[in-house]
């Protein structure tokens, strides 16, 4: 969230793709005025809470994806098959910001509940945020 503020001068990204779910909040403060989240499930296992009211004051559009039915259609498989082999190829980046073997698994979980955290530092940035374009 901080860096893709810092990134574009404060403003947010127009898009963000979240594939963790948990997360949508962080992924909420990343976004720009008008832009688009699209969160694909709740891989993370978190609590999926998010009040509408700050995207619809920023005219922020949420766009929730289940895979576990869609990814049994074979033109998505095929998608996901060809991604993965591009990745693989090197032909696209893949952008990870931490792994976590089986064993080390709750450092994941407290990497995620520290984001959640973070929701009320999101509120008070985007609270200051309002405060100064009224």
């Amino acid at each position: 969230m901080e860096e893709a503020r810092r990134l574009t001068d404060g403003t947010g990204v127009d898009l963000v793709i979240d594939p963790v779910g948990s997360t949508l909040q962080a992924s909420l403060c990343a976004l720009a005025p008008e832009g688009r989240l699209v969160f694909l499930g709740n891989p993370g296992g978190g609590k999926l809470d998010v009040d509408p009211w700050q995207p619809m004051q920023s005219n922020q559009t949420l766009h929730g994806l289940f895979m576990g039915t869609i990814f049994e259609r074979p033109s998505v498989h095929g998608t996901v098959d060809d991604l993965l082999a591009a990745a693989a190829a090197g032909k696209i980046d893949v952008v990870i910001n931490r792994s976590f073997c089986a064993r080390r698994r709750c450092e994941g979980a407290s990497l995620r509940r520290d984001r959640q955290a973070s929701r009320a530092g999101c509120d008070d940035h985007m609270n200051r945020e309002r405060r100064a374009t009224v």
